[in-house]
């Protein structure tokens, strides 16, 4: 699979490049054009600047990993207008590169205003309304799902081991069984991820064979390689761990 680079990528139209407030972030026309979805990703020099401490850190330990909630703050003030939502809450998993999804329901979604985080957690699902769920990646791949007729969105953080685990296979189907989605109307997207011979493990690949094993029948893959586009997006890998986290979202609107 080719590495392209971000402005071949913009030329094709697997991504569209928008900026607020002086941030620079991607959306994807594959998912735009499904009614009431919107997604998007973030760039480089604006991860850090729109997330802050509040997402950032979310990938460190807390007190009560299970179901922690905070106020989102200006970050999540700044999301909501780039997702061109009235207001939302927001959703994200500890990230620990395990196979657990989380289904976010009335029960325990967060309120507009806040960001609830689910312990040992590395995929979320959702069919209502008013909740983004978020991944943070500088290399794993952030891949999104959305079945527009069902009314569903899904997010998943698929690194080595979650790989490994099938996470992609996993939350593919039970996005089928539990949200009620279809394969025929699902669409999948990798976003900007480590490429496949820029990294030993082909987690290009292995995903992409997940959701097409899964019946996923739309796969878009804008091949988008963090490593080979270092000054657009963070990369774990080829910058040793020091760096920061791009945040990818989803949500389900109201139109």
């Amino acid at each position: 699979m080719s590495h392209d680079a971000l402005e071949a990528v913009l030329e094709r139209g697997d991504a569209a490049l928008k900026e607020l407030d002086g941030l620079r972030y991607l959306t994807y026309p594959a998912l735009d054009e499904l009614p009431g979805v919107r997604a998007l990703t973030t760039l480089r020099e604006s991860g850090e600047r729109v997330l802050g401490k509040a997402l950032t850190e979310w990938d460190e330990p807390v007190a009560n990993p299970s179901h922690a909630v905070q106020a989102y703050g200006k970050a999540g003030d700044w999301l909501v207008r780039a997702l061109d939502v009235a207001e939302a809450g927001f959703a994200a998993g500890e990230q620990t590169h395990e196979d657990r999804c989380e289904i976010i329901t009335a029960d325990n979604a967060p309120s507009p205003g806040e960001l609830c985080r689910f312990g040992a957690t590395d995929a979320l699902l959702r069919q209502q309304r008013g909740v983004a769920l978020v991944v943070l990646t500088a290399d794993c791949l952030p891949i999104f799902l959305a079945d527009a007729a069902a009314g569903a969105i899904g997010i998943v953080h698929a690194g080595k081991v979650g790989t490994r685990k099938w996470i992609t296979s996993q939350v593919a189907k039970a996005f089928f069984e539990k949200l009620g989605a279809q394969p025929a109307t699902t669409v999948a997207l990798i976003g900007p991820s480590i490429g496949d011979g820029c990294y030993s493990q082909r987690l290009w690949d292995e995903n992409t064979r997940q959701l097409r094993d899964a019946g996923v029948a739309t796969i878009v893959q804008p091949s988008l390689c963090t490593r080979c586009n270092l000054e657009q997006f963070y990369s774990y890998r080829a910058e040793k761990g020091f760096t920061g986290r791009m945040v990818s979202a989803i949500i389900r609107t109201e139109s």
